[in-house]
């Protein structure tokens, strides 16, 4: 059963205001410890904590549940936080003649969306402390985070802020402009085959510059959506040209299978 956003907020303002909530949150209603109990109660019912709003997460009361995938490329060692959704059924197409869908998502998964399609940057610290959280302890000492580059122009790049994030909690630099994406390339969404994606990709991304200091550098490449791995694995490509990366390590925030 798909449950929309209205569903979650109702469910979520019975637990608040009812007889019921007053049972499960007494004095702790609205202090971090009441938060967490209703956090889980409204996991157990199946619905995402997240729409507990991202104040919560922004003060890391809350700690984002995920099902952490190791996943395999040129790469040293890499891994992503959870699937991206549980559930996903078409309901027609937008007037772009691109697909609409309704969307279960997970907990990593729904505040990415929140993140890329609403500009929801209070996701950001949630992300980040995920990646923290439950892959940093699973790879070796990070010299420098790298974001993935870009492949759609904003004034503010989602992924960028989450790796910055993540940097500022390890105490290393992260370097955004670091690994760059020529104009003009095709959007990889609207490809289909890996084929399509790798030719797409090819020769479109390059080192906008060298990296400070003298390295080795152990590298953490930080990418948002992980499918076929064709962003990943042309990126580490360009990546292994610089002489001072001695290992690659990939964390990516959320998976979904190739269509």
């Amino acid at each position: 059963m798909t449950i929309s956003a209205f569903q979650i907020h109702v469910v979520s303002a019975v637990l608040y205001f009812t007889q019921l909530g007053d049972e499960l949150w007494g004095k702790d209603r609205d202090n971090a410890k009441g938060m967490r109990k209703r956090a889980s109660v409204l996991r157990r019912c199946g619905l995402p904590a997240t729409s507990l709003g991202p104040r919560w997460w922004q003060q890391g009361e809350i700690e984002m549940q995920v099902d952490v995938l190791e996943i395999h490329g040129p790469w040293d060692c890499g891994f992503v936080l959870d699937r991206h959704s549980t559930h996903s059924t078409l309901t027609g197409h937008d007037a772009h003649g691109h697909p609409t869908f309704e969307t279960d998502y997970t907990e990593a998964g729904r505040a990415l969306y929140e993140l890329k399609s609403h500009d929801d940057y209070g996701q950001v610290p949630a992300l980040a402390k995920a990646l923290y959280t439950h892959i940093i302890p699973r790879l070796p000492k990070i010299h420098v985070v790298v974001p993935m580059a870009p492949s759609k122009k904003r004034s503010r790049q989602p992924v960028s802020h989450v790796a910055a994030y993540l940097a500022r909690m390890l105490k290393v630099p992260a370097q955004k402009k670091f690994l760059v994406k020529a104009a003009g390339s095709r959007s990889l969404k609207d490809l289909a085959s890996r084929e399509e994606k790798d030719a797409a990709l090819a020769g479109r991304l390059s080192l906008a510059h060298d990296l400070d200091g003298g390295g080795p550098f152990n590298v953490l490449l930080v990418d948002d959506l992980y499918e076929t791995g064709a962003s990943l694995d042309a990126a580490c490509q360009v990546l292994r040209e610089c002489e001072k990366i001695q290992h690659i390590y990939v964390a990516a925030l959320t998976w979904r299978r190739p269509r």
